[in-house]
């Protein structure tokens, strides 16, 4: 007797130790939905962080331009290129390459966004494919200009105020 009631409580343990297909099926399906719901968000909100962080880095940029023109007590030049996504600052050298002058592309990682728009304050209809704001010894620009960068559906712009020189981030 000893031996069939150990053998058949071995049975039930072993029936009893896994899932069934419905088990596994409704993990499978939960598990699914929630990935549909949490994906969009995710690249949402990655394109949220890249826009903010290179609208960020294109108005410290800005504002280094300035303060470069205002130490030196030089015209400093930064161009704006909407073709290829780059903005260069003339009289700074590049960190990689002594040589060349401080060019960022925005396309690159780890941002990866585009620049879509540039308005010049002299000419506001139009949408030209270069801009260039030169900063006197004081860091006044020669015009005001507005960047608008996008990644994905989202978009933020940085403003040069003309007469004063504040850089705006909207």
């Amino acid at each position: 007797m000893n031996l069939i009631g150990k053998s058949s409580i071995r049975l039930w343990s072993y029936r009893c130790s896994g899932f069934t297909l419905v088990e596994l099926t409704f993990c499978i399906l939960l598990i699914g939905i929630i990935a549909t719901v949490a994906t969009p968000k995710y690249f949402a909100s990655l394109d949220r962080y890249r826009v903010e962080m290179a609208v960020k880095r294109l108005a410290n940029d800005i504002r280094l331009a300035q303060n470069s023109a205002r130490q030196t007590n030089f015209t400093q030049t930064i161009r704006f290129t909407r073709a290829d996504s780059t903005y260069s600052i003339d009289a700074i050298k590049s960190i990689e390459r002594s040589s060349a002058s401080y060019t960022v592309l925005l396309t690159d990682s780890p941002y990866q966004v585009r620049m879509v728009g540039l308005i010049d304050s002299t000419q506001p209809t139009a949408s030209p494919a270069t801009i260039t704001v030169t900063f006197n010894r004081f860091g006044i620009p020669d015009r005001g200009v507005t960047i608008i960068l996008q990644s994905g559906s989202r978009s933020q712009q940085v403003q040069v105020d003309a007469s004063s020189g504040k850089v705006k981030i909207q």
